[in-house]
């Protein structure tokens, strides 16, 4: 018995799906998916580029740009990577053989993703007490956040 990886994908494939039905799934997910997308990198877009002057000065669009790049990381990985593996059954021979070592692209999706995963809910933790501190403390609230925003964007 030979250890190839056409022997593998044989053996751990289940081509029994309908690849027109999954296909129309990853479609619809693309969809959806894509619409966050394009609503994530509108809402950076507007805040860096297009009302700059307006948006920069406060920290919490500071941290809302922060988890917004996380959460177009966590998009991206999911579309172009685990659900294009998940819901494309005629790839499932070709990505057995890519899953079968390790490898540099998937060490890269595999800690780009945790790590916006983690950003983001640091990134929620940030928000919630930034307006906290609006309300509690509305006088010391821009020297507050002058100190705690670059924190709270690395």
């Amino acid at each position: 018995m030979s250890n190839s990886s056409a022997d593998l994908a044989q053996d751990q494939c289940d081509l029994d799906y309908d690849s027109i039905w999954e296909a129309i799934i990853y479609f619809g997910t693309f969809t959806f998916l894509g619409s966050g997308l394009y609503l994530h990198l509108t809402i950076i877009k507007t805040i860096l580029v297009t009302e700059r002057k307006y948006f920069c000065r406060n920290s919490f669009f500071k941290i809302t740009v922060m988890d917004s790049l996380a959460s177009v990381v966590v998009i991206l990985n999911e579309l172009f990577f685990n659900r294009l593996f998940i819901y494309s059954v005629p790839f499932c021979p070709t990505a057995l053989s890519f899953f079968s070592s390790p490898s540099v692209i998937l060490n890269f999706v595999f800690i780009s993703l945790n790590h916006a995963r983690l950003s983001k809910s640091v990134s929620q933790i940030f928000m919630v007490l930034n307006r906290m501190t609006s309300v509690l403390f509305p006088t010391d609230y821009e020297k507050i956040w002058r100190v705690m925003t670059p924190i709270s964007c690395v």
